[in-house]
Order: structure tokens, then sequence, then C-alpha cells
């Protein structure tokens, strides 16, 4: 039977509607549009749910996907034994060559690996962590009095907080660096040399102490110059003397 040109185009207009509600997004479990079931299985595991392993599963026999669970084989601080923690796993792979990202849940450290499974080439011949900075304090200050930090460096059970802790600063002479230590303290050594070709130098110290968990304090901050009388470039003419270190402290953090 044929129809007419009206009821052609309702016929039309309601397939163009029902095509059109097939693409709205989201995309749902009722709905999946134009998406495919693994399309729809592969979004869930990146936004909704992570693909659970564990059970003594080889991290590097994992195929692609986004996962996470415990008791895995070569995670990268305990290869041949299976953790006892959970963590994040994300495997990208394009033929044989395999990139995995791996993040421990309890301490947020973060590693990466290239992995090729015909062993054709080593990649990144193993596990590589990736730093990562939390910052504790930032400013511009001797530090004299102490500052709050923004998260404790040791844990409730009294435990380091961080794989260590770092202090950037500046000298009075324009010197920019960072010192490395842990929650017992972060100890700064510097030197400054103007190079003019006279006997002239200056070494500074300091010490950043942690009264608390949650505090940081400047206990040390010293200066000792090196100097030649008019310009004297024998150390026989040289004189030291003790001065106040003048760093300042930019930034704390702490490194996972």
């Amino acid at each position: 039977m044929s129809m007419s040109l009206k009821d052609s185009i309702n016929l039309l207009g309601r397939q163009v509607k029902n095509l059109k509600n097939k693409l709205m997004l989201p995309v749902t479990d009722d709905n999946l549009g134009l998406a495919t079931p693994e399309m729809k299985n592969n979004l869930d595991a990146i936004f909704k749910n992570r693909i659970h392993i564990g059970d003594g599963t080889d991290i590097l026999a994992v195929p692609a996907g986004v996962y996470e669970g415990g008791a895995l084989l070569n995670h990268p601080l305990q290869p041949t034994k299976v953790t006892n923690w959970y963590s994040e796993l994300e495997i990208h792979q394009r033929g044989v060559r395999k990139q995995f990202w791996l993040t421990d849940q309890t301490t947020g450290t973060q590693w990466k690996r290239t992995y090729y499974t015909d062993g054709s080439q080593k990649g990144t011949d193993g596990w590589i962590v990736v730093p990562g900075e939390q910052t504790l304090w930032w400013g511009n200050s001797d530090l004299k009095d102490p500052v709050t930090l923004a998260y404790p460096v040791s844990n409730a059970d009294g435990e380091e907080a961080y794989r260590d802790i770092r202090v950037y600063f500046k000298t009075g002479e324009g010197n920019y660096d960072f010192g490395v230590g842990a929650k017992a303290g972060v100890t700064i050594n510097t030197t400054n040399n103007d190079n003019n070709g006279a006997l002239s130098f200056n070494v500074y110290e300091a010490q950043v102490d942690f009264p608390t968990p949650t505090t940081a304090k400047v206990t040390r901050n010293a200066l000792m110059n090196v100097f030649g009388a008019n310009g004297a470039t024998d150390i026989d003419d040289a004189k030291i003397k003790a001065l106040f270190g003048n760093i300042k402290i930019l930034k704390i953090v702490g490194t996972r």
C-alpha cells in the first residue's frame, strides 16, 4: 500500500526523532545510542567501577584496561611476592608494546613502565617512580617563628608521611636551591662565590625543624664569610667572619 506524501514526511520525522533520542548523552544501560557494549564497559571502568583483579595476578600479563586490586605480582615495591595493599592500574597497548601506570591507593605514589610482550625491547627496563610533591607551606620568610603546615609530616602512628621532605630556599646573594631531609629536620648547605677573582665567598647553613607534625621553624640560619683584604687572592691574607645567614624559605613540600 502506497503512502501519501504527508504520511511519508511524518514517518521520516518520527525516525529522525528516534535516531536523535538514541544519540543523546549520557549513554546509559538502557540507551547505548551508537556505543557498543564494549565501549560502554570501557567507559564504566574509567569513570565508575574499575575492573577488580587480584589473587596473585601478574600485572605484566593483564590486558589493556583500567583496574584496581590487591594481591598483585610484579608490583614495583614487591615484585616477587603478592601485595597486601590496593593499587590502581591503567594499561595501554599497541601491538606488543604495553604502557603501565600504577598508583598506590594508600600513599598515592605513582610508577610507570613500558613493557614489550615479545621481549624485542627492554622498554623502561623496570618501573620508574613518578615523583609527586605535596605543598606543605609556601611563602618568603626566614621562619624565625613557627608556621603551620597544610599537612602533617608524620602519620597518626608517628611514621614518616612522605618519602622525603624538601625545603626550597634562596640566599641574600640570590642563590636558589633546596635541601632534602625528613620529619627529623632538613639541613641546608650552600655556597656563593662572586667570581670576581678575589678570595671572597659565603658558606650558608640553616636548619629547618618540625616542632610538631604540623609546624615548621628555622632553628639555625648562619653564614660564614671568607674574604681577602683589598682583593687579595692568597689564603694567607684571608679573614673569616660569622654573620646572620639571610636564608629565606620559599616552599616546603613532601614527596611521595
